[in-house]
């Protein structure tokens, strides 16, 4: 019979690691914008969001094969691509109305969160199993 391990976020971590991603995304989505390269916005938050699954498979909890890890990269990349048809009509829709110009970006970064938080929960960077003690930073 397998233990079942409980984790708990590494609160400060991981809101420090959302916030970097956010603005990473948004900022360099926007640069890229500016200079006139507005078909890359997209492809821009898409290479972060690998980088960021990557790291997090590199530092992975212990509870994946190798192959699993491998696997959740180009996995994530296709995740990201499913989830913007819902994003389209979340986030597109009412921001089209009031900012064409950033559709893009916030599509493809709305598409985004969902994949890098999975990607985080499975990383011992962002969680810590609940059972230790690590004081007040890993609340649940």
């Amino acid at each position: 019979m397998s233990q079942t391990v409980r984790y708990k976020w590494r609160r400060r971590r991981f809101w420090l690691a959302f916030l970097l991603y956010w603005f990473t995304c948004t900022i360099g989505a926007g640069v890229l914008a500016h200079m006139g390269e507005q078909r890359h916005e997209s492809a821009w938050v898409i290479l972060v969001m690998l980088v960021l699954v990557a790291v997090c498979a590199a530092t992975d909890r212990g509870g994946w094969r190798v192959w699993q890890r491998i696997a959740l990269v180009p996995g994530a990349w296709l995740a990201q691509a499913e989830l913007e048809i819902p994003a389209v009509f979340a986030v597109g829709l009412p921001i089209a109305m009031g900012r064409p110009d950033v559709v893009e970006r916030m599509i493809g970064l709305a598409a985004s969160v969902p994949v890098a938080i999975f990607a985080m929960r499975h990383s011992r960077l962002f969680v810590a199993p609940a059972g230790e003690g690590l004081g007040s930073a890993v609340e649940a």
